[in-house]
């Protein structure tokens, strides 16, 4: 045990059992995946919603509220969406558990210009021509890794 009181060997373990837990979990379908993603998009959107107001309650000026700031979901050109059929930039990215196989859900994507998928267990890439007739807008295709 070191001076400080730490030990990387009473660390290690959960270190492993977290890994070993992720790589054990199951995989997510694209639904699924989608659901998630528009929970996390509303948490931002209401966590940017709340700190305007502070902001404002401090003394800021209206004309200094950024525009996504209203507590609405916004595509990047600023346009607002309500769910995934109107959205044009998804990231499924850093998904827990991961997606596998991407399905025929992501046909329900017709506005989508945008599609992160990274990080994830997806082994091939469909042919987003001909498998997913749906997403016919799709100009960035995202998976670095």
């Amino acid at each position: 045990e070191s001076l400080s009181g730490f030990s990387p060997s009473k660390t290690r373990p959960l270190c492993h059992r977290a890994t070993a837990s992720l790589r054990m979990s199951k995989n997510t379908n694209c639904k699924n995946a989608i659901k998630e993603w528009m929970k996390r998009e509303k948490a931002m959107a209401e966590m940017k919603a709340k700190e305007w107001a502070e902001k404002k309650e401090a003394g800021a000026p209206d004309e200094d509220m950024p525009l996504d700031a209203d507590g609405q979901l916004h595509n990047p050109d600023g346009s607002v969406f309500t769910g995934p059929k109107d959205a044009k930039k998804i990231t499924l990215i850093g998904m827990i558990p991961p997606i596998a196989k991407m399905d025929k859900q992501l046909n329900d994507l017709p506005l989508c210009e945008h599609l992160g998928l990274s990080t994830n267990n997806i082994g091939t890439i469909g042919n987003l021509s001909t498998q997913f007739l749906g997403i016919k807008n799709v100009y960035i295709h995202s998976k670095p890794y």
